[in-house]
């Protein structure tokens, strides 16, 4: 469910940014598709695997949203390092992905063939329950993000 909290910030940005957007009914019918997401998995039992198919087409979604964040002159009421948002937006991901794929190539494996080496099933590993892990890992992320993005705000270059 990580990838969802990156949707959920993304739909965010796109509710208190000025000015509609092509993406703002999309968000739209996004938050309606990860309603009954959430509510399945928070359940104890009978709980809805996202998949290859739906991790791919947020996946894919989150591309298509930062590529036209960094074509558009978005206009707000403060002011940002597109490029570097950009990147973390896509920390998560891009962190757990470039660390797996080292790993796997480190031991002469196909960087595409699965395995548990992702963060999440590291800390599921060390006894943490699913609630703890969909806890930990965005407020991680986000905490490092906030004191990166405040970090960069601080020090403006011109």
């Amino acid at each position: 469910l990580a990838i969802t909290e990156i949707i959920k910030l993304i739909i965010t940005f796109e509710f208190i940014k000025y000015g509609s957007s092509p993406f703002w009914y999309l968000s739209i019918i996004i938050i309606g598709c990860l309603i009954p997401l959430y509510y399945f998995n928070f359940k104890r039992e009978n709980k809805v695997f996202l998949g290859d198919g739906g991790s791919l087409l947020f996946g894919t979604l989150i591309s298509i949203y930062v590529f036209n964040f960094l074509n558009s002159n978005t206009v707000s009421f403060y002011s940002f390092n597109k490029p570097f948002l950009s990147v973390l937006i896509l920390l998560y991901p891009m962190t757990d992905l470039l660390r797996v794929f080292i790993i796997r190539i480190s031991k002469k494996q196909s960087p595409f063939r699965p395995d548990n080496n992702h963060l999440h099933h590291i800390l599921l590993r060390k006894n943490l329950s699913h609630w703890q892990i969909g806890f930990i890992l965005p407020i991680c992320f986000f905490i490092i993000s906030l004191i990166a993005f405040l970090s960069i705000s601080a020090f403006k270059f011109k």
